[in-house]
């Protein structure tokens, strides 16, 4: 199957640690990634230079929602699955993604995600990632 025409939009500051392994799981599924950096220091954006061009700086004013608003609107795709610079994709089911698109123009998709516990275990939950941006 080829790349889905979603936009992955992603924001991040100093993620250098994380980002490759969050960037390569995205790249094998998605025909884009934009990210928004919020004045990074270390290697993050040389990293994400492997990945995508659109990499945008974004002037931090303490609101995580104003990032993502702005990544959103350098995205060229309608569809957009937001993702955090320090997770990665580890199981998709493009078809159904693909499906959830054609169908759900006005819902919002949510994802299963683990989180990594203090105590080195997983929680397991849900959040609404996937939406289309009109």
């Amino acid at each position: 199957m080829k790349k889905l025409p979603f936009s992955v939009c992603i924001i991040t500051k100093n993620n250098a640690k994380t980002i490759e392994k969050c960037l390569q799981s995205a790249s094998n599924h998605f025909d884009e990634i934009v990210i928004a950096d919020t004045g990074s220091s270390d290697s993050t954006k040389e990293i994400a230079r492997h990945y995508t061009n659109q990499i945008f700086d974004f002037t931090w004013n303490n609101n995580f929602a104003d990032a993502r608003n702005f990544a959103i609107k350098k995205a060229t795709n309608d569809f957009i699955f937001s993702l955090d610079s320090d997770e990665e994709i580890s199981k998709i089911n493009c078809r159904q993604l693909l499906d959830f698109s054609k169908k759900n123009a006005e819902n919002i998709g949510r994802i299963e995600i683990l989180n990594l516990q203090s105590d080195h275990t997983f929680e397991k939950g849900c959040v609404s990632r996937i939406f289309n941006r009109k």
